[in-house]
């Protein structure tokens, strides 16, 4: 139950509308809240009490009822109310609900046998209302709520186990590289993937589906709570099964490595990722290079012991094969793979259509001369979006190119299989020169995107920076005859991006982990 008081001066409230709107898609679900007891405190003072009951009725809405109780989400209600009065109209005004200070408490709620739902309640940074809403399986949510009534504890195991994952329904990047690096070459460590149990990258660990383990699941709770590391290409918190006063005090309890999704390099990703944004999230960063640990020190405050300079597990796979001949005969292959641009993702198609960025594309997929090479030279083109905007897949439109759906491959073979990469402002830009193969940034924008912390320079990007369609088109004539990265970029690729440039970070990162155990071991 919610209880709600409102004070009034010179009238009472017969009633309120109570909104819970969705932070991250402004989605509205709206409930009337009639007055339940008025009560005169004081000359022309009243005090209007009104009751919410969280019951079949919320969990019936279809925002809720859409919600995968086995998928991830990211739902945070903020609370406001609309008042009325049978006397007169009252101002059209929605007032965001103050928190008070019993505000910040947790619940749960079982509406069936299949599904449970969780309440985390908490004041904002204002002093609003607010409160983050997970969805579990009926079986998982008991079992986490057998946890809640007993007192943490360390649990001993023959072998201490790791949870490796990367986005709760991806298995394509470092987190990947390095559990299959951990399933056929040691046996210290208990190691299990944690993914989504519908997801299409679940094929991507056939050889090892023992050791998958579905997220939200009985099992994960049962396993987070005994896992002595969180192991990820992302944020520690895609592997917490939901995020409670008690799972973030055994994430405390555990050792985060983060093996990096790519190279840091101009992008301020402090706010996601960094030490004094979010103290406490990681312990040890997974860097390719000097320049890299020191960018991590310097801008994400983390303390230099805390950062490990092995290069990153997928590298392994991607400098595999990478030679002249390799880099030759794929000369013909172009991947046009840009960044997103915040918050355009949640445009609708209509709106996204006129933003710069879509018309740009969309103009050089259908431009004369790509189109000419498509049919008379044999070039192959395929167009990648970034994961935040594959729902746009759709708009982009061209004969003879590859709009390709991010579920049908994974970034690594893309980057292998091409060879000419276009880009904007994505690492992928970075990955794709330690290929030494030709890369081309087509920055259009007058702006760069927010996220990028320090000036875009051409010291340091491993390529030609285009701002117009026909530098570009130009820069791939030239290389579409000889597409090996130049050698002006090829001289700083290991100052720059991989110091090792070598198929060994899995065996150096697994290293640094022997030596975490040992310490670790010593204070057990």
């Amino acid at each position: 139950h919610l209880k709600i008081t409102m004070e009034t001066k010179h009238l009472a409230l017969n009633g309120i509308t109570l909104f819970l709107t969705n932070r991250q898609t402004k989605e509205k679900i709206s409930f009337h809240l009639p007055v339940d007891q008025t009560v005169e405190t004081g000359p022309a003072t009243f005090s209007n009490t009104f009751f919410f009951v969280f019951d079949e009725t919320f969990f019936m809405q279809p925002f809720v009822q859409q919600l995968d109780p086995h998928g991830y989400q990211l739902v945070i209600f903020d609370f406001s109310v609309h008042l009325s009065s049978t006397v007169f109209p009252l101002t059209k005004r929605v007032f965001r609900l103050p928190a008070s200070n019993k505000t910040e408490s947790e619940h749960s709620l079982s509406f069936n046998h299949e599904t449970m739902g969780f309440f985390r309640f908490y004041p904002t940074i204002n002093g609003n209302f607010s409160a983050r809403f997970t969805l579990l399986p009926y079986d998982a949510g008991n079992r986490y709520l057998d946890y809640v009534a007993r007192p943490l504890a360390d649990t001993l195991q023959a072998k201490p186990i790791i949870l490796i994952f990367e986005y709760p329904h991806k298995a394509q990047d470092n987190g990947l590289a390095f559990f299959r690096y951990l399933m056929t070459k040691q046996d210290t460590f208990d190691t299990y993937y944690v993914i989504e149990k519908n997801a299409p990258d679940i094929d991507n660990l056939t050889p090892y589906l023992d050791r998958v383990i579905f997220y939200k699941s009985a099992e994960h709770i049962r396993l987070f709570f005994a896992a002595s590391y969180l192991i990820s290409s992302h944020t520690p918190n895609y592997g917490i099964p939901l995020l409670t006063k008690k799972t973030e005090e055994k994430r405390s309890h555990m050792h985060k490595i983060f093996l990096q999704h790519g190279i840091t390099a101009l992008k301020n990703v402090e706010p996601f990722y960094g030490n004094r944004s979010n103290p406490g999230l990681i312990d040890t960063v997974i860097v390719s290079s000097q320049r890299e640990k020191t960018l991590i020190e310097s801008e994400m405050f983390y303390p230099a012991e805390a950062i490990k300079n092995t290069g990153l597990p997928r590298f392994d796979d991607l400098l595999e094969g990478a030679n002249s001949w390799n880099t030759y005969r794929t000369r013909k292959k172009i991947l046009i793979m840009p960044s997103w641009r915040k918050g355009q993702d949640t445009l609708s198609d209509e709106d996204f259509q006129q933003t710069v960025y879509y018309q740009t594309f969309q103009h050089l997929l259908t431009h004369p001369t790509l189109q000419k090479w498509i049919q008379e030279k044999g070039i192959h083109v395929s167009f990648y979006l970034h994961n935040n905007f594959q729902k746009y897949r759709h708009l982009f439109h061209s004969t003879g190119i590859h709009i390709i759906d991010s579920t049908s491959t994974t970034v690594q073979q893309l980057l292998k299989t091409h060879g000419i990469l276009i880009t904007d402002y994505s690492s992928v830009g970075l990955d794709f020169a330690l290929q030494k193969r030709a890369v081309i940034y087509y920055q259009f924008a007058e702006e760069v995107p927010e996220i990028w912390q320090n000036p875009v320079t051409s010291d340091f990007l491993p390529g030609p920076i285009c701002t117009t369609e026909a530098a570009v088109l130009s820069e791939l004539t030239r290389k579409l005859s000889w597409n090996s990265l130049d050698k002006k970029y090829r001289k700083k690729l290991r100052e720059n991006l991989y110091t090792a440039l070598d198929t060994h970070a899995c065996q150096r990162v697994y290293q640094e982990l022997i030596k975490i155990e040992k310490t670790r071991s010593t204070f057990r």
